[in-house]
């Protein structure tokens, strides 16, 4: 996977500028597919807690021109799992009208759709997959909190037994050695366009509160998966096919999760979290990159 890194993609969208994207995007709205993350679902934890994932993100979308399917599958379910619905969920959208679609995925998402893609025939109906902080080279702080720290194992098997029915080997799709099996057995489809964007704040204070501890963690690794992160993965490990960009928020603040202390850190508004994901999706849907041969 390329591991150059483009020139930021802008700071978002004027209200004219927004017209003019949307007039771009000739005359067919794009089919755009939204993946979202571990813990994810319509609702954040499932039906849990009554808050979306991408938080406002899949209506800013259709406004602007898009057709725009946020899809739905197992909360803790193995990516196998969870790719089967994906590709089921996408394969069946009445408004994608037999057309290849552009699929933009979130953390544990992307590889949900990368395993669909070359394992299960979503090479079909997908053009671009572009991924968004998605551990492709793993995270440490999977590595802590699934297989190495026994306190955190017991409390998430007491608390969570689904999710250790659903992840053998306690997740170790997420760990950096499980991510290195996963590689080497998902490879990528011909003829469809890898692009990935990874998130940074720079340092620690500029993070979440919640993500702080997991900051300062990864950034203390060395290899591909540590360095400079975004609170959950690592810049390196987010990257696959051509890196577009790193935006400067951190995996929180991607999904425009609400964060009542968002002035302490200097956090991006939601109104740029939206504006970014404007952004990324022109990138999308207009195919930068070249498709594996």
């Amino acid at each position: 996977a390329a591991v150059a890194v483009s020139a930021p993609l802008g700071p978002g969208f004027s209200a004219p500028l927004a017209r003019r994207h949307a007039a771009s995007l000739g005359p067919e709205r794009p089919a755009l597919v939204l993946a979202h993350g571990f813990g994810g679902g319509k609702q954040f934890l499932g039906s849990s807690w009554p808050l979306e994932y991408f938080r406002g993100i899949g209506d800013r979308l259709r406004r602007i021109g898009y057709d725009v399917l946020v899809t739905e599958v197992p909360t803790f379910g193995t990516v196998a799992s969870r790719a089967e619905v994906l590709c089921d969920q996408i394969d069946k959208w009445p408004e994608r009208r037999g057309r290849r679609v552009s699929v933009m995925a979130h953390s544990m998402g992307g590889l949900d759709a990368r395993y669909a893609i070359s394992k299960l025939g979503g090479n079909c109906f997908v053009d671009t997959l572009l991924t968004v902080s998605t551990p492709h080279h793993g995270s440490p702080v999977a590595d802590l909190l699934l297989t190495r720290t026994r306190v955190f194992h017991d409390i998430w098997r007491c608390h969570m037994p689904g999710f250790f029915k659903e992840l053998p080997d306690s997740g170790r799709c997420l760990s950096v050695e499980g991510a290195l099996e996963f590689n080497s057995e998902v490879p990528d489809a011909v003829g469809v366009r890898y692009l990935s964007v990874a998130g940074d704040r720079g340092s620690w204070q500029r993070t979440s509160p919640e993500l702080m501890p997991s900051y300062l963690y990864i950034a203390s690794h060395k290899g591909v998966a540590g360095g400079p992160n975004d609170g959950m993965v690592s810049v390196g490990s987010a990257t696959w096919g051509r890196l577009l960009t790193k935006i400067d928020m951190d995996h929180l603040h991607q999904i425009n999760f609400p964060l009542p202390h968002r002035w302490v850190t200097n956090a991006p508004s939601y109104q740029d979290v939206l504006e970014q994901w404007c952004v990324l999706a022109r990138h999308a849907v207009k195919g930068e990159g070249e498709a594996p041969r």
